[in-house]
């Protein structure tokens, strides 16, 4: 199974300014607020890795971030890159030793854990 993904330099390819997001089908609540993550009782997911889980740590990595966005914004209008698109495939195949098939029923479902994304090279 191939997957294509279409993306647009400095426009898709940000780096998340929200500490807290909604983590339900749907649900693109965002927020820096400890106290809105607190009492979302489960419904918000913390998305700043290795980022202590303080208030001040994360408006200072917000502020980090915002930055970083910024300067790599106008980098790609300086290139000419800003706005322009790009793809991306990821190929998927089973592997016998871990989707062995047990079931009668044919189904599909897969599970994609990209780590670190931002340090992918996508040219």
């Amino acid at each position: 199974m191939k997957y294509n993904f279409e993306y647009e330099y400095g426009i898709d390819d940000l780096k998340e300014e929200y500490a807290f997001v909604g983590n339900s089908q749907g649900d693109e609540s965002a927020t820096n607020s400890i106290e809105s993550y607190k009492d979302s009782e489960g419904w918000l997911s913390y998305t700043f890795e290795n980022v202590p889980l303080n208030q001040k740590a994360i408006n200072k990595e917000v502020l980090k971030r915002k930055e970083y966005n910024k300067n790599y914004i106008q980098k790609l209008k300086d290139s000419g890159k800003y706005g322009k698109k790009y793809k991306v495939s990821i190929q998927i195949e089973d592997d016998m030793l871990y989707d062995e098939k047990v079931n009668t029923i044919e189904t599909e479902s897969y599970r994609i854990d990209i780590l670190n994304l931002n340090n992918i090279n996508l040219k």
